[in-house]
């Protein structure tokens, strides 16, 4: 199990004080809590690596912290969202006629 330190927040900051299990949308490494990179989430507690459980689903975009591989439905025809991705892409038609 992987544990992030807490600190006090009286005049002994440094000194540690209890320490909890990374939660979802996060990962730990050293003690230290951060976040799941954007294009991917966390669905369980304790991970280990800011790949978190893997990429966000197509047709979906994941912020930083998500915790489900389908965070954000993408939006509409006028979008594509392939998989991993942080935010929705615009589809480029082209309407000129020659």
């Amino acid at each position: 199990m992987l544990t992030v330190n807490t600190t006090t927040t009286a005049l002994k900051l440094h000194e540690w004080t209890d320490q909890e299990e990374c939660e979802e949308g996060y990962w730990c490494a050293g003690g230290l809590r951060y976040e799941c990179f954007e294009g991917h989430f966390g669905t369980e507690r304790g991970l280990s690596d800011g790949e978190c459980n893997g990429l966000c689903a197509a047709g979906f975009y994941c912020e930083a912290r998500s915790t489900t591989a389908s965070q954000h439905v993408c939006g509409n025809e006028t979008v594509f969202c392939p998989s991993g991705v942080c935010v929705c892409c615009l589809l480029y038609t082209s309407d000129a006629a020659d």
